[in-house]
């Protein structure tokens, strides 16, 4: 039964990262309300199913449960804001996904911006992981740490996967090879 469950939280993920994926990182005007309703749409239902992933693994007491959460929940949310921020920056200096892939395409003053961003990125990560890892020790065990970060490693490296694998099925069906049949 579990397996199944899993099975099925997988499924529903790769049908949302599949179309977060597909979503532009800059919209149109028009377009944006749109857009961000369903990356939020989706975001939200990527976080619901990595929790339900942790706490079907995880097995914590109901009262270790009721103090845990709310930890998590705050650790989540200031993630988010940390993100969103370093996105908002980037943005503000007109840099993008596909800029800072071909970073030709940037100016020095972009490319230096988008650095110093990048490490006040990490920073501030580092920062909230640490927080949440002084405020999580204090509930959980050695051992439930462990495996909450064990757990969480696990979620980010089947959904990295399931992404793998969404992006190659959408680049096929973009681009179809010819067969070639000898006559």
């Amino acid at each position: 039964m579990k397996k199944i469950a899993f099975l099925s939280l997988i499924f529903l993920f790769s049908v949302s990262v599949s179309s977060y994926a597909q979503t532009p990182i800059t919209v149109k005007k028009d377009n944006k309300e749109t857009s961000v309703a369903q990356k939020k749409s989706d975001l939200a239902e990527i976080l619901k199913l990595k929790r339900n992933y942790i706490s079907e693994n995880l097995s914590l007491s109901d009262e270790v449960a009721k103090k845990f959460w709310p930890i998590y929940d705050r650790y989540t949310i200031e993630e988010q804001k940390c993100h969103k921020s370093f996105k908002s920056a980037l943005e503000s200096k007109d840099i993008t996904r596909d800029k800072i892939k071909d970073d030709s395409k940037l100016s020095d003053e972009q490319l230096d911006f988008y650095l110093m961003q990048k490490m006040q990125y990490r920073e501030r990560m580092f920062n909230i992981d640490k927080r949440f890892f002084t405020d999580a020790k204090v509930v959980l065990s050695p051992r439930e740490l462990k495996k909450f970060y064990q757990l969480e490693q696990s979620f980010k490296k089947q959904c990295s996967q399931k992404m793998h694998a969404n992006s190659s099925k959408q680049s096929e069906k973009a681009s179809p090879v010819k067969s070639q049949h000898k006559k």
